[in-house]
């Protein structure tokens, strides 16, 4: 005989089939979590927490870096502002740098000559 799931119903001696098993002895041991001192919880904390260390390094070395002649008082409001919005400014300066490498790269197709010949010519008639 099988229950809903399709598992044997074991019955006790009497054929009962649900006899009461909250006097039932249990016995056997838990398994324990592993508390080892570099569980799955710890690492990733720490790869974290290292990850954020070095994004801050970055943008405060960035921000200090910037603009060489500025006053000590004035860099380290610049590298208080981009530790607080670090993400933000570590994309600021990413995007910076791939615009002007663009743009130093590809000077030719950024000539407007041809645009202000065409605009002179539609305006002067």
């Amino acid at each position: 005989m099988n229950d809903s799931y399709g598992y044997p119903i074991i019955a006790n001696k009497d054929n009962i089939v649900n006899p009461d098993l909250r006097n039932k002895d249990v016995s056997g041991t838990m398994i324990q979590p592993d508390k080892g001192p570099l569980s799955s919880v710890n690492l990733t904390v720490i790869i974290l927490g290292g990850l954020y260390l070095c994004m801050v390094y970055i943008a405060g070395y960035h921000a200090y870096h910037e603009y060489t002649d500025d006053p000590i008082g004035l860099k380290w409001m610049r590298i208080m502002m981009a530790v607080i919005f670090m993400p933000f400014y570590i994309g600021y300066v990413l995007i910076k740098s791939f615009f002007v490498d663009f743009m130093k790269s590809n000077a030719n197709l950024f000539d407007f000559s041809f645009i202000d010949y065409l605009l002179n010519i539609a305006f002067t008639r």
